[in-house]
């Protein structure tokens, strides 16, 4: 078998390249080439392709020389055959099992917003509210996707149906996460409920809310909107963490939501 170096021989300048920048940086070179340069650039490119054919062939060449073994079994008996590809697990398989989280959102939609309110951000439902606008899109979907990436399967329930179940002082089935645009404290049922929520505030629960900062008119309310978060959800400001009560007092960015989600 042919022996390769730490750095290819005879393809000049390109070897000389990957041995001081690396393959990645090349890479970019050519991925972002000097539009006033086309010669440059098509160096680049040829020089990606020297070092990459280089390296396919070291990497074919270096496996061809990995010696077969073969275990034994533990009586010492015949030899087993190798794993195989296929006989491997696939680690980008879903997980067989995913914890199950509660998430809830107390949100008005379109239809029921306080008087005067921008209805930009809301839907007709709950699950259309984007307080971090429309590029950042639904909460409630970045939410879910976000809790299948950290491993939990997340089920998205109505405050109003369950109550009951959040101020239960049972073993819970799932942590749950409470989601709460300030806006929404301004509707005397909401405002009982969340109250309601705080004082009994279990372990398991954890209350996030959004006071976003590209949000003209909620940046020109936010004092008095902050001021009906820390209303309603004393314990949780005051008996929290650092991080659970700047999550309490209101989120400015997308950012910001998605540490304090993975937190959470």
């Amino acid at each position: 078998m042919e022996h390769y170096p730490e750095a290819p021989e005879g393809i000049a300048e390109a070897a000389e390249n990957y041995a001081s920048m690396g393959l990645h940086q090349l890479l970019d070179l050519a991925e972002l080439p000097d539009p006033e340069n086309e010669h440059a650039a098509a160096q680049v490119s040829a020089q990606v392709a020297q070092v990459t054919d280089w390296l396919a062939k070291r990497i074919v060449d270096q496996a061809a020389t990995v010696p077969r073994q073969s275990r034994t079994s533990s009586g010492g008996g015949r030899a087993t055959a190798p794993t195989t590809l296929a006989g491997l697990d696939d680690a980008f398989a879903d997980p067989p099992f995913a914890s199950p989280l509660h998430i809830t959102v107390l949100a008005p939609t379109e239809d029921q917003l306080p008087v005067g309110r921008d209805n930009t951000r809301y839907g007709s439902r709950v699950d259309g509210w984007r307080p971090y606008g429309q590029a950042v899109g639904p909460l409630v979907e970045q939410m879910e996707a976000l809790a299948r990436n950290l491993g939990f399967e997340p089920t998205v329930l109505p405050f109003h149906k369950h109550q009951a179940e959040l101020r239960s002082t049972e073993i819970p089935t799932a942590p749950w996460i409470l989601v709460v645009d300030p806006w929404a404290l301004e509707d005397p049922r909401i405002a009982s409920q969340a109250r309601e929520f705080d004082r009994a505030r279990r372990p398991w629960t954890a209350v996030l809310s959004t006071l976003a900062g590209d949000d003209l008119q909620t940046m020109e309310q936010s004092d008095r909107l902050r001021g009906l978060l820390l209303t309603h959800f004393p314990r949780f400001h005051s008996e929290g963490r650092a991080g659970e009560q700047e999550a309490v007092r209101g989120l400015a960015g997308a950012d910001v939501f998605v540490r304090w989600f993975g937190e959470g």
